[in-house]
Parts: structure tokens; sequence; C-alpha cells
């Protein structure tokens, strides 16, 4: 609408009842699109007609917004694959960004494969033109998508009960079942949850790392959460669930509102509520109630899905504070495993970090793996943790412990001599027993000289050798030969 007249355009393009049109409007507010899926005009019947041209089969339109010339159609063109999505890139306004899926069937009867292109086309000079073109395979056909918000992330629905997050700039996919079937997926405007829609008025909601969140009705008497809200439970729908859209708020009460529109009707808004901290669905704020609920695994898969160059502080934010819970609890196989997947999101990334992103987090996170370095030594992870100090690069790290070794060298000698003296007490002769003692004295003052004073070898080669000949002489069960 325009200086209050409605500004109408004359759109060409396949014709039929089942075109189901859509557009998009960029977020300078000057460029519009409207496109349609082939598959919905290919069943249609075309009757000849001379006057048809190429253009009748374009599927997707672009259209100038201008507030002097109005509407205007600027060029069509028909895509190679059949749309799935289209939508203007939030970080270049001139950008389409589609999803595509081959027309026919797909891949080969033998493998079984599948797969979706992800396109970029942009306009210039009012013509559309494709740059690349990115082939994601997937186990079977794609139903819906949805991109994150960064638009760094793509999120494909498969006809399979599955779900995959494709990371564009990493090249990296992540599956995921699903046990409701993905038909409408929508990312939260922060892009820490994701809601998957089942056709039947099934709800999921997600993380970043594709695992499920608890949900239950906020009630006097409240359920125990579960990971799938069934909504025909609590209202009367007789259809199926058609839409989903986030709220565009920017304040707590409109953001995590979430809108859902149902065949036929009725409308609702579901209110999403995340307790325990600032109420908030952004990856960090998640990740740090994962972590209140010691929920470990989770929270590194949150934090290995987080892009570094473009929410570089939330990276590191996330990578400390996982690294802080796991080093204030006691050491096992476990916590070490985790403590290395959190430290090796920095220093092991599936694709090179960018070199601004390393100068600027080295620093601070080598204190972090120093400390892992520090904390497996005193869990006498010794061989861990100098390969730790190798993979870093940090070689005054194999001088500063010296004394951690001299007194861990100290006290298994010490609990070796007397063990083996209580041990053989009953089986050896004095002469025997003797001599065992004798040698375990030396070879500890020859193990320890390297790091104790003349003075503390002395001293402790008498105690050695006080302990070990009172074990023989003392011992009321040593047999007389």
């Amino acid at each position: 609408r325009e200086g209050g007249r409605v500004v109408c355009v004359e759109v060409r393009g396949p014709a039929g009842r089942r075109q189901g049109r859509r557009v998009d409007l960029n977020c300078l507010q000057d460029v519009a699109v409207c496109w349609c899926s082939l598959t919905n005009t290919n069943d249609e019947l075309w009757p000849w007609n001379p006057s048809h041209t190429h253009t009748d089969r374009d599927n997707l339109v672009l259209l100038s917004c201008s507030s002097t010339e109005g509407l205007k159609v600027l060029s069509s063109m028909c895509t190679e694959g059949d749309l799935l999505d289209l939508c203007f890139s939030l970080l270049q306004p001139y950008q389409l960004l589609s999803v595509e899926l081959p027309e026919g069937p797909q891949g080969s009867h033998t493998t079984g494969t599948s797969w979706a292109d992800a396109c970029v086309y942009e306009c210039a000079r009012g013509r559309l033109q494709r740059l690349s073109a990115t082939r994601i395979p997937v186990s079977s056909r794609p139903v819906s998508c949805c991109r994150h918000p960064s638009s760094t992330t793509l999120l494909l629905g498969l006809s399979d009960s599955s779900l995959v997050l494709y990371d564009e700039r990493r090249g990296v996919s992540l599956l995921a079942p699903c046990p409701i079937p993905p038909v409408l997926v929508a990312w939260h405007p922060a892009g820490g949850v994701v809601v998957v829609g089942g056709g039947q008025g099934e709800l999921m909601a997600l993380d970043l790392g594709l695992a499920p969140l608890g949900l239950t009705l906020v009630g006097e008497d409240p359920s125990p959460a579960t990971t799938t809200l069934r909504l025909a439970q609590h209202l009367h729908c007789p259809g199926g669930l058609e839409g989903l859209w986030w709220a565009g708020g920017t304040g707590l009460e409109g953001a995590d509102t979430l809108l859902l529109a149902f065949h036929g009707g009725p409308l609702a808004a579901l209110r999403f509520r995340l307790g325990g901290w600032r109420g908030q669905l952004g990856p960090g704020e998640l990740l740090q109630q994962r972590l209140r609920c010691g929920q470990v695994d989770q929270a590194l898969g949150i934090l290995g899905a987080m892009e570094w160059s473009t929410m570089g502080t939330e990276c590191y934010r996330a990578l400390t504070s996982v690294t802080d819970y796991l080093l204030r609890l006691e050491l096992d196989q476990t916590r070490e495993a985790q403590l290395e997947a959190a430290l090796g999101v920095f220093y092991a990334p599936p694709r090179p970090l960018s070199d601004s992103v390393v100068l600027e987090y080295r620093g601070p996170i080598s204190k972090y793996a120093r400390r892992f370095f520090h904390h497996l030594l005193r869990h006498q992870r010794f061989e861990k943790a100098f390969l730790l100090a190798v993979d870093i690069g940090a070689r005054d790290l194999f001088m500063v412990r010296q004394s951690v070794f001299s007194s861990s060298l100290l006290s298994l000698s010490l609990s070796l001599s007397l063990s083996l003296s209580l041990s053989f007490s009953l089986s050896l002769s004095s002469l025997s027993r003797l001599s065992l003692s004798i040698f375990l004295s030396l070879s500890i003052f020859l193990s320890l000289s390297l790091s104790l004073s003349s003075l503390s070898l002395l001293s402790l080669s008498h105690l050695m050798f006080t302990l070990c000949t009172s074990s023989l002489t003392s011992s009321p069960l040593l047999p007389s030969h």
C-alpha cells in the first residue's frame, strides 16, 4: 500500500489452483520475491495457448518495491530444482537463499541416497543469478526446512522421521532421530531452540545440538516433563497443524511466544518459559541451564554447534563455563573425555578457525588448558598430561612440576617397600629379607637422586633401612631356620 492506494502487479508464471505462491521481503524492504513449488504445478493440465512463452513456467519472480515506482516486475526464472524453501539473507539483503530438491526420483535405487541443494542467488541490476549450489546428502527426501537466524546453519526434516543440521561454513552434518514426523520446523529468533511440529498437533523442542528439551504445561499441578507435547489433549482441533511462527518482539514477553495455526482453526499462542536462567532461549542460556541440571553431554552438543566466527564471545563464555564446571568435579574417565571434548572445540575443530579468532582467544583458553594439565597431574595421569602439553605447545609445562613427580615417586616407593617387606616376610630367610630391604632402599636412593638433596637422600635411605629391618625382626610370624 502506497499513499493510501493499493498497488497491484500481474505476475506471470505457472497457472493452477494448487500453485501455492509465497512471498518474501528483504530487510531493506525495497525488493520482494514471489515463488512457488514446481511439484504443485506439474500435476496440472496445461491447455495449449499460442501466446505461451518460456516465462509461463517460471516459478521465481523478482519484484521491486520502490516508493517512487511502486510494484514492478524486475525478472523471473525457473529454478533447476523443486523449491522447498526460499528467503532473503539477513546478512546480505540482495541475496536469496534457497533449498531445492531434484525433480523426479532421487538418487540411485541401489544405494538409496537422496540429497538437497542449498543455493545462493544474487539480485544484481534487476536480474537473478545463481552464485553457488551446495549438495547435502540425506537419508531420505526432505519434507521441511528452516534456516538458523545466523544464516550459517540449515535444518532439514526428512520423511524417515529424522533431522539433519547442516553447517554451511564448516560443511558438517549432524543427524538426529525425531519421534514425530518433522512436517514443520521453526527456529527461535535467538537461535538456541528449534520447535518441530507434526501433522497431528505434536510439538518437540530441541536445542542447538539437536538434544530434546523437556516440555510441560504450567499449572497448579504440573505433569512431569516429556520430550513431546501433544496439543490434541488440550485443544479441540479438527485439522492438523499447518504453521509455526515465532513472534518477532524484542522483549521476553514477545520473543518467546510461538503462534500455532491449525487447518480450519483455531489459532493458538504458546509461550515458553525457561526456568532457572533469566528466562531466555539463546544458546548461552540453554547451555547454562544444561549445566545446572548436570547434563554435560548436552551442553557439549550446544558448544560444538556454536559458530566462533559470528559469536566468538558467547562461544568463549560457554567453553569456560563447561571447563570450570568439570574442573570442580573429581576426575574420572568420563569427565576426562568431556574436558578433552570441551577444549577440542577450540584446539581441534572440524574446520580450522580463522586467524583472528585464534589470536583473540588463544591466550585465555590456554590458561584453561594449563589448569587441565595440573588437574591431570594431581590425579597421576602423567601420560595424558604430557600429551596435552605437546598438543597445546607448552614446553614449559615439562619443567614446572618436578616436585609433583618427586613427591608422587616418594609415596609410591614407600608403599612399595612396606608392601614387599610384609608380603615376603613369611617366605624369605632373614638374610634374603635383609638383602631385599637393602635393595629396595638403594633403588629408591637412585630413583630420587635427580630431584632430592643429599641430606634428604641420606634421611630417606636411613628411614627405609630402619623400616625394612624392623619389619624383619619384630614380626612374631617369622619361621626359625
